[in-house]
């Protein structure tokens, strides 16, 4: 059985792949998002430290859900959350992942999108805003951006090393079982990268095609857009539990439940959505914490120049 595992990076047109084209597609056995509890807590216990030991039964568990008609596919971004993965180390789950999908039943092969850190680094700070500051101690984008060569932070930045990630996924799944993608090529190629997606799955690129389909990928495309934290997200979960909230969901129009759900946002994170793209010193910082690393990408040389990794 062949079994695909998208690993994400967060804020690479996750979403989008997951809700417009994993789950439509009748050619994929789609195992999430969004995941039933068994699965959720099996993925929470992959990013520990030590997993428990009754390994032989999470196997079982994710082998009985899969087919041997169709492809097999599963997508979580949070892999790559240093977030989700809270005081592990990201390197650790990818070899707790090698672990429970290790066996003779399974062609294991993964694929990730990768996007250029200048972009990559605002919308994931701005988006966990919170749980940065409180983290590692600091008051707005400026403050980490100034102080970017800090100890404190290297573990934030070295989730965002492409060329490290890359080194631990060929070494823990094997060279030929992991393919890179570009963001950029879905955002501004599409074409290119649904052949080469739809080729990578091994299927038919005339049938998937109708699934796969030139959509906008994210709100955020303007540069000044407002962001919504984790923390605002993890609100309106809890908001969305309450008896008075789905009342309201069936009397409000949803313009106007959006507008309520972006009070509990952070206006800073507008702010410094516009500083930062008017400060090309940040962004000049930023591209060249992780150029050296990134000329080392064994990707085309051309593309990752034109889109700002080198």
């Amino acid at each position: 059985m062949k079994l695909y595992l998208h690993l994400g990076y967060p804020k690479t047109a996750t979403k989008f792949l997951q809700r417009e084209y994993f789950s439509k597609s009748k050619n994929i056995n789609y195992l999430g998002k969004p995941f039933n509890k068994k699965i959720i807590k099996l993925f929470k216990e992959i990013t520990k430290k030590k997993m428990s030991n009754n390994i032989r039964f999470k196997k079982k568990y994710i082998i009985n859900n899969l087919s041997k008609k169709k492809i097999n596919l599963i997508s979580q971004e949070s892999f790559f959350s240093i977030f989700f993965n809270k005081k592990n180390h990201i390197d650790t789950t990818i070899k707790n992942l090698r672990k429970i999908l290790k066996t003779h039943k399974l062609d294991l092969k993964i694929f990730i999108l990768i996007r250029n850190q200048e972009d990559l680094f605002l919308s994931l700070f701005t988006e966990s805003f919170l749980s940065i500051k409180n983290e590692y101690k600091v008051d707005n984008l400026e403050q980490f951006i100034e102080n970017i060569d800090d100890i404190k932070f290297s573990t934030f930045l070295d989730n965002l090393n492409f060329n490290k990630r890359i080194k631990t996924l060929n070494k823990t799944f094997g060279t030929g079982n992991v393919k890179v993608f570009l963001y950029e090529d879905l955002k501004y190629n599409f074409n290119f990268f649904r052949k080469n997606l739809v080729k990578y799955l091994c299927l038919d690129y005339h049938e998937e095609k109708k699934y796969l389909k030139n959509k906008i990928i994210h709100a955020s495309k303007k540069k000044n857009e407002k962001y919504i934290s984790n923390e605002t997200y993890l609100i309106s979960e809890k908001l969305s539990n309450l008896w008075i909230y789905k009342k309201l969901k069936r009397i409000l129009k949803k313009n106007i439940r959006v507008k309520l759900k972006n009070i509990f946002d952070l206006r800073y994170t507008e702010n410094s959505t516009e500083l930062y793209y008017k400060n090309l010193d940040h962004k000049k910082t930023i591209k060249n914490y992780f150029k050296s690393e990134n000329k080392k990408i064994n990707l085309n040389k051309i593309k990752l120049k034109k889109f700002n990794y080198i």
